[in-house]
C-alpha cells in the first residue's frame, strides 16, 4: 500500500512552472468527482453510509493532496504563481509578466527553470550591489543590445520593479516582462549584499541611496570624509592613490572620488592636492545634490 501511495504522489509532483502536472490534475478531478451533494433533508444526520460524510472525506483526501504537493491557495487550479517554495512569484498584469524575486540567493538555473515554464528564454541571476543599484538592471551583464535608461526601463519594454533606492529593506526585486516576450536575453539584478560581502555592482558614493548623498565630499579633506562615513555607518575605508592602494593616508589630503566596496567599508581616490590622481580606470560621475532629496 505505501509503494503504491509513493508511486501516486511521485507522478502528481508539481513541475517548476506554474499550476499543477497532468497527473495531478487527473487525479484532483477523480477524487472530486466522488463528491456529492449535500442530500436536500434538512436536519439529517451523517451516518456510515450517509453521502455528506463520503462528500467531507473526499474533499478531506483533496486537502491531504494539496499538503502534500506543497500548492496552496489558486494554485492548484492553474491560476497561481506555482508551489509555496518557488523562487520566484510571477503573475499577469496589465500585458505583463510581473516577475517578484523570493529568494534572493537561489541557483540562476532556478529561476530561469520557472521563467522557462511561462515560455521566456531569459536567464536571470542577482549579485551584491550598493545601495542605488538594489533592484536595477547591471548593464555590464545584459548581452542583448538593448540599453536600458538608467537601470530601468529597457528598449525593448523590460523594465524594473520601482522602489528600490529610497524604500527600507526588503524592497521589492523583480522584472516587469512584456507577455510574449520571444528575445534570448541574461539580466542580471543587484540585490543587498550580505554582512563582509564585497558588491559587484557598484555607484558613486554620493548617488541618491548612497551615504555620502548631498554631502559635498568631493574634494573635501580625508579627516572630514571619514568622519562623514563613520557617522552614517561605514566605519573602514581604503585609499586609492596614484601609487597604488594604501590602508592609511594624511587626513590632510584631499578625496575626489568613492565607492562602497561593502556594507561597512568604503573605498576613496585620494590624493595630496585636490586634482584628481592619474589613476585607471572609469571616472566616478558626481550625482548633482537636489534640494529635498535623500
Amino acid at each position: 500500500m505505501r509503494r503504491d501511495i509513493d508511486h501516486l504522489l511521485a507522478g502528481t509532483a508539481p513541475a517548476p512552472g506554474p499550476g499543477m502536472t497532468k497527473g495531478g490534475r487527473e487525479l484532483f478531478e477523480e477524487i472530486t468527482a466522488h463528491a456529492v451533494e449535500e442530500p436536500a433533508a434538512a436536519g439529517a444526520e451523517p451516518g456510515p453510509g450517509n453521502p455528506r460524510r463520503r462528500r467531507r472525506w473526499g474533499l478531506s483526501v483533496v486537502a491531504a493532496l494539496v499538503a502534500a504537493l506543497g500548492l496552496a491557495g489558486p494554485g492548484i487550479l492553474g491560476l497561481g504563481a506555482g508551489p509555496a517554495a518557488a523562487a520566484l512569484d510571477i503573475r499577469q498584469e496589465g500585458g505583463y509578466h510581473v516577475v517578484m524575486v523570493r529568494d534572493l540567493y537561489a541557483n540562476p538555473e532556478v529561476y530561469q527553470e520557472q521563467l522557462r515554464g511561462l515560455g521566456l528564454n531569459v536567464s536571470l541571476r542577482l549579485v551584491p550591489a550598493s545601495p542605488s543599484l538594489v533592484g536595477r538592471i547591471w548593464e555590464g551583464a545584459v548581452r542583448s543590445g538593448e540599453p536600458t535608461a538608467e537601470g530601468g526601463r529597457r528598449k525593448d519594454a523590460i523594465e524594473t520593479i520601482d522602489g528600490c533606492v529610497t524604500a527600507d529593506f526588503p524592497c521589492a526585486i523583480g522584472l516587469r516582462i512584456p507577455v510574449g516576450y520571444s528575445k534570448r536575453i541574461d539580466i542580471t539584478l543587484g540585490r543587498r549584499g550580505r554582512d563582509g560581502e564585497q558588491y559587484t555592482m557598484l555607484a558613486s558614493i554620493d548617488a541618491p541611496g548612497e551615504p555620502l548623498h548631498c554631502t559635498g565630499f568631493r574634494g573635501a579633506r580625508v579627516d572630514r570624509v571619514v568622519a562623514l562615513l563613520r557617522s552614517r555607518g561605514v566605519p573602514d575605508a581604503v585609499f586609492v592613490t596614484a601609487d597604488g592602494d594604501r590602508a592609511t593616508v594624511p587626513g590632510s589630503w584631499y578625496v575626489n572620488e568613492g565607492v562602497l566596496r561593502s556594507a561597512g567599508s568604503a573605498r576613496l581616490l585620494v590624493g595630496p592636492t585636490s586634482r584628481r590622481p592619474d589613476v585607471p580606470g572609469p571616472r566616478m560621475r558626481s550625482d548633482d545634490c537636489v534640494k529635498g532629496s535623500p
